[in-house]
């Protein structure tokens, strides 16, 4: 059965998000129109959640470029503290990453500071988990969570572990009291994430760090004392180890067009399909001794120089997750982009940032459901990366190239013409910083894109 393609286009919102507590949502939570008569109770349809994970492990993927801190909001000066360079973990690289994942919900409504969420309305429970650990979720004691998730596997998903990965492919039952518009999305983890994984030099792809064992710990960086994972032996010790990092707790996501749920498709039990588009390929990042400036979750300890003692490090990157709602003969496609630009003003270096367009197949059109957007070290990026702006939603102009925008409406990557040959290469203009070498008078770079793969997921 085919969707109706005009609650079909959808967007990212983006990640990371901060939750303010006390804002639960339950299956069914009506909100104040919802009306429900006994006959229409007794009805219902079916939504079909599932996680779609791009597999593809070819080695170049470790080799792409991101900007450094100070292009995306970071205190000029702070990467001239570090003196080595930056490292990534493409999908060959990366052997799991386990989630303890508590809820997934889509909702009519959410309330935002910025891009922190405070209230939600009108929801629809797809996934929920209780954990056994209560401190699994202490933000107040980061060493207490770190402490619980050392303790126990229960309840984490390994999201790259494809028989893992069923554990989320839920079926729910929808009544009339779901039949509502839903614009937003909201997947909630604990703060502890479990990674193993091997990071490559972009200039050569020979390993160079690796994650390994720690415990709860403390590290100072630019004389900030924070609780950490402190590794019993360097990072640079041969052999990937299971370890632990504090990373941000919540993936929001919005869609461009609200997705509609009415009576009429609850009286015809009509079926539903959401698959959750995710890219982990650079998520792992790490940097070589001396150490970083952005607060790093594991660090090995093996170089102070009386302000920062965190030595090599690696970190989670910020993900991007793309929702995307299909007909159950069809497939999500992914389109994959990349382009290489210029770092920063001072001539350092270069960065790689990566535009992914999702949309199924059986839609002719190719109307852009989901939007994610990473960025990636190359072989002279020098710092941490901390990723793209996260794109809300969509403008198509009149010569069909796009607009990707921000939660705020404001255009992050204008002019952006899509192409339909693996290899080929296309333009668009990247917002940038006045002092990045061809950031013309309005704010933006010139940028030449590559299209690296089309794929299924």
């Amino acid at each position: 059965m085919k969707l109706r393609r005009n609650i079909l286009t959808l967007a990212l919102l983006g990640f990371p998000l901060a939750v303010a507590t006390g804002m639960g949502c339950k299956k069914g939570d009506k909100s104040k129109d919802d009306s429900t008569s006994p006959n229409q109770a007794a009805m219902t349809g079916t939504l079909k959640l599932s996680l779609g994970v791009v597999t593809d492990t070819s080695p170049t993927l470790a080799h792409v470029s991101l900007s450094s801190l100070s292009n995306f909001g970071a205190p000029r000066g702070l990467e001239n503290f570090f003196s080595g360079k930056a490292v990534a973990s493409s999908g060959a690289g990366l052997e799991s990453l386990k989630l303890q994942i508590g809820s997934i919900i889509i909702c009519k409504g959410m309330t935002f500071n910025g891009t922190a969420i405070s209230q939600t309305d009108g929801c629809l429970t797809l996934y929920s988990y209780n954990s056994t650990e209560p401190d699994i979720n202490n933000t107040m004691d980061t060493g207490k969570s770190i402490a619980a998730a050392l303790k126990s596997d229960d309840g984490y998903i390994d999201i790259l572990n494809a028989t893992d990965r069923e554990k989320l492919n839920k079926s729910v039952q929808i009544t009339a009291a779901d039949a509502r518009e839903y614009s937003f999305g909201l997947i909630s983890w604990a703060p502890p994430v479990k990674a193993k994984a091997t990071l490559s030099n972009p200039a050569d792809g020979q390993p160079v760090l690796y994650t390994r064992a720690g415990t709860a710990g403390q590290c100072k960086v630019n004389e900030l004392t924070y609780t950490c994972v402190r590794t019993t032996t360097p990072l640079t010790t041969t052999g990937a180890q299971e370890a632990v990092f504090i990373n941000s707790e919540n993936v929001g996501f919005k869609f461009q067009k609200p997705f509609v749920i009415t009576a009429d498709d609850i009286a015809s039990r009509k079926e539903f399909n959401l698959k959750l588009a995710f890219n982990p390929q650079g998520l792992i990042q790490g940097v070589v001794a001396p150490g970083a400036t952005n607060f790093p979750p594991l660090v090995d300890g093996t170089a102070d120089d009386g302000r920062n003692n965190v030595g090599n490090t690696i970190s989670l990157v910020g993900a991007q997750v793309a929702p995307v709602f299909y007909s159950a003969t069809a497939k999500v496609m992914r389109e994959s982009y990349s382009a290489v630009l210029p770092e920063n003003g001072n001539g350092n270096g270069t960065y790689q940032l990566r535009v992914e367009f999702y949309y199924v197949s059986d839609d002719s059109q190719k109307s852009i459901q989901g939007v994610s957007t990473a960025t990636l070290p190359t072989a002279d990026t020098v710092s941490y990366l901390t990723g793209f702006h996260r794109i809300y939603s969509i403008k198509e102009n009149t010569d069909t190239s796009l607009d990707l925008l921000n939660y705020e409406a404001k255009t992050k990557i204008a002019s952006f013409l899509r192409t339909n040959t693996v290899g080929q290469t296309t333009t668009a203009k990247v917002e940038c910083t006045s002092d990045v070498p061809g950031c013309d008078a309005d704010g933006f770079l010139n940028a030449t894109f590559t299209l690296d793969a089309v794929d299924a997921l």
